[in-house]
C-alpha cells in the first residue's frame, strides 16, 4: 500500500493541510454563523411581531375612545358676548354680585382682590382676583354664574387646591370699566 501512495513532499503536505483545514473551517463555521445569523433575525422578528401587537391593541383602545366620544353629547359654555363696561360709580355693584353668586352656589367667598395696577392710563379692563372656599361643584356654579355678569370680560387664572379648610378656588377675571 505504501508503494500506491505516492512520496509527499513537506511543501504538498503544508499546502494540503492548510487547503483542509480551511475547508473543515468553511464546513463547521458556515451552519454556525447562519444560526447566529436566524437568531438574530428571529429576536428581530418577535420584536417587531410585539410592537404590531401593540399598536393593534392600541388602535382598538383608540376605536372604542372615539366611539364613546361620538356617542356623547357636547356641552358648550355660554357664548362670549361684549362686556357691557361698569362705570366707576359701579365699583360695588361687582363684590355685591360676587357674594350673591357665592351664596347661590354654596361657596364661601373668602377675599376679593381688586388690581388697581392692572388698569393703566388708557386701560379699559381691571383685574379681580378671588378667593373662594367649598365644593367642585359650587366652585363650578360660581364660575358660570360669574362669566354670565355682564361686566365681567374673561376669566384669566383658575387655581384650585387642598387646604385645611378644604379646597380652595383661586381666580382671577376681568371686568370691563368705562
Amino acid at each position: 500500500m505504501a508503494a500506491r501512495i505516492p512520496h509527499l513532499s513537506r511543501g504538498n503536505i503544508i499546502v494540503i493541510s492548510c487547503c483542509v483545514g480551511i475547508s473543515l473551517a468553511v464546513i463547521v463555521l458556515g451552519p454556525v454563523l447562519q444560526i447566529q445569523q436566524k437568531a438574530t433575525m428571529d429576536r428581530k422578528i418577535n420584536d417587531t411581531q410585539k410592537r404590531v401587537e401593540v399598536l393593534e391593541r392600541a388602535a382598538e383602545l383608540r376605536q372604542i375612545l372615539l366611539e364613546r366620544i361620538t356617542g356623547l353629547e357636547t356641552t358648550t359654555g355660554p357664548l362670549p358676548v361684549a362686556a357691557e363696561p361698569l362705570s366707576s360709580d359701579q365699583a360695588d355693584q361687582v363684590l355685591e354680585d360676587l357674594h350673591m353668586l357665592a351664596a347661590e352656589a354654596g361657596v364661601l367667598l373668602a377675599e376679593v382682590r381688586p388690581d388697581l395696577e392692572s388698569m393703566g392710563q388708557n386701560s379699559k379692563t381691571m383685574l379681580i382676583g378671588t378667593t373662594i372656599y367649598g365644593s367642585m361643584s359650587g366652585f363650578q356654579n360660581m364660575l358660570d354664574s360669574l362669566l354670565q355678569l355682564p361686566y365681567v370680560e374673561r376669566l384669566q387664572r383658575i387655581f384650585v387646591s387642598t387646604e385645611s379648610e378644604g379646597l380652595q378656588l383661586e381666580s382671577d377675571f376681568t371686568v370691563h370699566i368705562k
